[in-house]
């Protein structure tokens, strides 16, 4: 019984290098040998039990720091809600990459379970604290220069669909970019601005889409050029 709760303890990924290492008892095994196996067993389910404890511990704490900045981005969502229309478009690009950046991570973090290839050891639980929380600030801030190299993309035209923001003409069919300036929000329309916030959300909150993008680009830009006819 104890052997079978350690099994299962373990998750299917361990499970058989622990069933070598604690095999089923036969009726053949002297009785020294059995209780020597029943005593191993039960201190490794307590290990285990503990581990799984701490490590429920951690991803607590873990969800408790990460609502901090949900509470920073509603806070200042409120605080300048009346002068975020005159917020430079960069600056707002920012800021929708930090958030899908945050919702990604969220999702990640909620959906943590433990697991032995995570911890065996006290010291390593410690470990994947502070080896998560950087990861959780690296994805915000990854979300971030997301972002903002998409809205240069938008900016220089490299993507021209429906589907995209339109950032090169202003609602007058003006050419938005100049020499030095700063493009702010007042310039674009209000579906600009709203496909421009959406793909900087999308572009934090999915990992590989600004890299796979810039791959693209770079392969077309490196591909030789085939000869006209």
């Amino acid at each position: 019984m104890h052997r079978n709760r350690l099994l299962a303890l373990v998750g299917e990924e361990a499970k058989q290098s622990t069933a070598e290492a604690f095999p089923a008892p036969t009726s053949e095994w002297p009785l020294d040998k059995l209780k020597q196996q029943a005593r191993g067993v039960l201190m490794e389910v307590q290990r285990f039990r503990h581990l799984q404890s701490e490590f429920n511990k951690l991803r607590n704490r873990l969800l408790i720091v990460s609502v901090l900045p949900g509470i920073c981005f509603v806070t200042m969502a409120l605080f300048f809600a009346r002068d975020f229309p005159t917020f430079p478009l960069v600056e707002s690009v920012a800021v929708f990459g930090l958030m899908g950046g945050y919702l990604s991570v969220l999702l990640r973090l909620g959906s943590l379970t433990w697991a032995p290839k995570y911890a065996t050891n006290y010291q390593q639980v410690d470990r994947l604290f502070w080896n998560l929380l950087l990861n959780f600030a690296l994805g915000m801030v990854q979300g971030a220069l997301g972002a903002v190299i998409l809205y240069f993309v938008f900016s220089s035209g490299a993507l021209n669909a429906p589907l995209f923001p339109n950032l090169v003409q202003g609602r007058e069919g003006k050419a938005l970019v100049a020499a030095g300036e700063v493009i702010p929000m007042s310039a674009v329309s209000h579906q600009v601005f709203a496909q421009l916030m959406l793909w900087s959300t999308i572009a934090g909150f999915s990992e590989r889409l600004v890299p796979d993008l810039l791959s693209g680009l770079s392969k077309e830009v490196t591909a030789p050029q085939r000869p006209q006819a």
